[in-house]
């Protein structure tokens, strides 16, 4: 038998794992999960720029992955 620690920390995992099939997430779990697509979607983006290269405009190339860099920090 699970003790209640153990209940809410399955809970807790359940949500993160199957975001979808819990009604009811921890604000902090909903928190974590939108940063971390946040953070997914800089790095692939920052990935893009890097494959695209510096093009036509260097300075503005540089100041965009500069910015991506810093949000990243």
């Amino acid at each position: 038998m699970l003790d209640l620690c153990q209940k809410q920390i399955f809970h807790l995992w359940d949500a993160l794992c199957n975001p979808r099939r819990s009604t009811m997430t921890h604000p902090s779990i909903r928190i974590i999960r939108d940063e971390h697509m946040a953070l997914a979607a800089m790095l692939r983006s920052l990935g893009m720029m890097l494959d695209r290269g510096t093009s036509h405009e260097p300075e503005v190339f540089f100041d965009v992955v500069r910015a991506m860099l810093f949000y990243i920090d």
